[in-house]
């Protein structure tokens, strides 16, 4: 089993950029009233071609990026040239060891803005997608803007194929059963009081998220070590209190289901661009059970591309199912490099660099390095994040 990585060295092996909430872009400087700190973890591995393929890895709720921590560890390690991409993880505002603003309109649409802000600011032009939980519906929300900005013939950025782990699909499909409708922060009229009592007491954060994990592995000494880990990247800079301002991501499904309607973007898109999604759900996952039997149904036309997966488990199943996790983004890389290769996905003479940057894990620290993206591209006119004119993007690399 892979050791333990612990909050302090997953923080400490990322950086923390600056972003622009008001003009949706990754900056330079901060500016009061408008900026916010963002963690980002970029690893580029040695002799691998930063212009071409990535991995972006959407973090889930509440965990964030540390979620996928053992994953992150077990790709590092592979001796499999699947493995071998950049690859991108970060934390939404009011998670880990980005900013959690008091006053700030959390949505999935500021989610996906926060995505294509990095993606501009690293240059990413294709990528693979990893989605944990409600990161499905940011994963929507940039499905829509990709078909919207490929109808005006724009190709970049650009989602080749998805691996989605427990997510909701299906604005009907929400469980929520359980521990007071999941979390007791995603209803509970008394969300604000609970979130700020697990800040402080360890048998209110526990019973918040030990029912996360399936029984058995609720009984193990790792889950127990991943547990107190956890507890530390949602607590840093008083974080419990985001998690109750993060919870509306349900009723903004309602709200959007038109919008977000999973069997017409594919019929309508997904399915002519060759886009594939891997949908793997845990047995124990408490929220999203009924979203299996949506998918069964309306998805059954495009079952060859549209893939469902069981397995053991409860609903981390990014730390408990680590090792299946791995293997299923290998198979998703391979089957994008499968593609990529082909003379029609071209993406040559982008014009990003990297530079190393400081690290900070309590957010007092500054960072030097940038990635560069210019609009003097010979391909910029391909290019469209749909995020304003902003021409200076500042973002750590970690190696």
């Amino acid at each position: 089993m892979t050791e333990l990585v612990t909050a302090e060295q997953w923080f400490e092996s990322g950086r923390r950029v600056i972003y622009d909430t008001k003009h949706k872009a990754i900056v330079d400087e901060k500016k009061k009233g408008t900026t916010v700190s963002v963690f980002t973890r970029v690893i580029i591995p040695d002799h691998t071609n930063v212009e071409g393929l990535w991995l972006t890895i959407l973090p889930g709720f509440p965990e964030g990026s540390y979620g996928f921590s053992r994953v992150e560890s077990m790709l590092a390690t592979q001796r499999n040239l699947n493995a071998d991409l950049p690859r991108m993880v970060f934390d939404y505002i009011g998670q880990g060891n980005s900013e959690k603003p008091k006053e700030y309109q959390y949505s999935t649409i500021e989610r996906a803005n926060l995505v294509e802000a990095l993606w501009k600011a690293n240059g990413v032009k294709t990528t693979l997608v990893v989605t944990m939980d409600f990161s499905s519906l940011v994963l929507l929300e940039l499905l829509v803007r990709q078909k919207n900005r490929e109808n005006k013939g724009i190709k970049y950025p650009r989602m080749e194929h998805v691996l989605s782990i427990n997510g909701g699909f299906f604005a009907e499909g929400h469980t929520y059963t359980g521990i007071a409708n999941g979390t007791p922060l995603v209803r509970d009229r008394f969300g604000k009081v609970s979130s700020s009592a697990a800040q402080r007491s360890n048998m209110v954060f526990n019973k918040m998220i030990m029912p996360l994990y399936s029984n058995d592995y609720r009984r193990s000494k790792i889950c127990r070590q991943e547990a107190k880990e956890t507890q530390k990247a949602i607590r840093l800079h008083q974080g419990t209190r985001a998690m109750a301002q993060m919870t509306n991501f349900v009723d903004e499904h309602k709200q959007r289901a038109e919008r977000w309607d999973f069997p017409m973007l594919y019929r309508s898109y997904c399915k002519d661009q060759g886009i594939s999604f891997h949908l793997v759900y845990s047995e124990q996952d408490e929220f999203e059970q009924n979203q299996v039997a949506l998918i069964q149904r309306r998805m059954k036309p495009y079952a060859d591309k549209v893939q469902l997966e069981k397995i053991a488990g409860g609903h981390m199943a990014n730390f408990e199912q680590a090792g299946v996790i791995v293997d299923r983004i290998l198979q998703l890389a391979h089957r994008a490099k499968e593609v990529v290769e082909k003379p029609k996905r071209s993406w040559a003479n982008t014009d990003a660099q990297a530079s190393p940057t400081t690290s900070t894990y309590n957010g007092s620290s500054s960072y030097t390095g940038s990635m560069s993206w210019t609009s003097a591209s010979p391909r910029s006119a391909e290019v469209d994040y749909g995020l304003g004119s902003s021409s200076s993007f500042g973002i750590g690399v970690a190696h």
